[in-house]
């Protein structure tokens, strides 16, 4: 059963598309791609990686428009508990992504492994895409996991429950491709702060990280562990000025 059945489909053209603003936007260079070499093909690679994670952004933002709660780790609030981490958060932004078609033809009811949706593991839509060196079916997109974090057990949250900034709150990370995840298999990945270095990546820079305003930002993996606990929680009550942060290469988007 996809979202589409259950009558909460997004505006997937929203999703699909910027406006002539975000398109000037990224024409222009982003802090994060500082030092690379424009049209080389790390700088194409780096600049891909950004673009598909603002499209991931922009259908998150349309998911909370139609189901008041972010996707990760694998439903929303709406879902029955039995049908909660079935699937992936991917798998449920498909129809926000511009992807009906495929959303139509998994089995949300059923485990992501299950003989029904297993063969949809070789069809990733190319926003979940980061690096061609990650396996087939694995994105290095994922939602980190941890005491506090965005992920936390199975419940989804919502933008009420990030008490800290939403501006200095991570929802999503980018990793080194051997800790890519299925792209259909539910939850998120878990991340000691004391120990992302060896885990957060993806980028010539440091890693990619989306914030809960749907702001992107690149970061240092190495950066002390105590800031990145705290960008990490969504109501541990640390004080973090957004402007001391690096700037952003996608600014926030209107989360309701």
């Amino acid at each position: 059963m996809s979202f589409a059945v259950l009558g909460c489909s997004g505006n997937a053209e929203k999703a699909a598309k910027t406006d002539d603003a975000e398109s000037e936007e990224a024409s222009k260079e982003m802090p994060g791609m500082k030092g690379l070499e424009e049209g080389s093909r790390e700088w194409a690679r780096a600049k891909l990686a950004r673009n598909n994670l603002r499209m991931i952004g922009l259908a998150t933002g349309n998911f909370l428009d139609q189901i008041d709660s972010y996707p990760f780790p694998g439903g929303a609030r709406f879902l029955p508990d039995n049908l909660r981490g079935m699937v992936s958060w991917r798998v449920h932004l498909l129809p926000f992504a511009d992807q009906s078609r495929l959303i139509d033809q998994f089995e949300t009811e059923q485990p992501w492994d299950s003989n029904v949706n297993k063969p949809y593991i070789d069809q990733m839509p190319a926003i979940y895409e980061l690096n061609e060196e990650t396996k087939p079916g694995h994105s290095q997109f994922v939602a980190p996991a941890g005491p506090g974090f965005i992920v936390e057990g199975d419940t989804a949250r919502s933008p009420r429950d990030v008490k800290d900034d939403l501006a200095t709150t991570i929802v999503l990370v980018t990793v080194k491709p051997e800790h890519a995840q299925l792209w259909t298999k539910p939850g998120g990945l878990k991340i000691d702060p004391e120990k992302a270095a060896d885990i957060l990546g993806g980028d010539p820079n440091g890693f990619l990280a989306m914030f809960a305003d749907g702001s992107i930002r690149t970061l240092d993996p190495k950066m002390d562990p105590a800031i990145l606990k705290a960008l990490l929680t969504v109501a541990g009550g640390e004080k973090i000025d957004a402007s001391q942060l690096p700037g952003t290469d996608y600014p926030a988007l209107d989360i309701p």
